[in-house]
């Protein structure tokens, strides 16, 4: 009967790292823990991700392993804290923060209208109101609304 694959154990990851770390190879790694070359390989591939952690995965391992039960959100409160006061916590997330732009102020270009011409710029034609683009109204319409004029 053939050998099936079995995943290493998280205690041999942690060598895998350690010894790949140090400078060896993929080859004598397997030796060492007793598997085959392409267990080593796979694994490698498989946990080359990102690195890091998400603030869901603090508050889950602290849930697990008997410390105080926080939400992710207290994890991320506590981060960006620290981050303000010059700690380095925040660099170990999988994610950096999304880039916020403010949008307060005199750079707020939201719902304006370029080279727009205020009302009474207007030229007098507009008052006589004889071309089809001088008239002003509104038209509403959808369900419970009359659709004319």
């Amino acid at each position: 009967m053939a050998k099936r694959y079995a995943r290493t154990a998280p205690d041999e990851r942690y060598y895998v790292k350690a010894w790949l770390k140090a400078g060896d190879s993929q080859a004598e790694i397997a030796r060492w823990l007793g598997r085959s070359p392409s267990t080593v390989s796979r694994e490698l591939k498989r946990n080359a991700g990102p690195s890091g952690y998400r603030p869901k995965q603090i508050s889950g391992c602290m849930r697990l392993e008997g410390g105080p039960c926080v939400s992710h959100q207290t994890v991320y409160r506590f981060l960006w804290r620290g981050k303000r006061n010059d700690g380095d916590l925040h660099t170990h997330l999988r994610q950096s923060a999304k880039k916020r732009r403010k949008r307060c102020g005199k750079n707020d270009f939201r719902g304006r209208i370029s080279d727009r011409v205020d009302v009474f710029e207007r030229p007098d034609i507009v008052e006589e109101r004889a071309r089809s683009g001088d008239w002003e109204g509104t038209r509403w319409s959808g369900p419970g609304t009359a659709t004319g004029w």
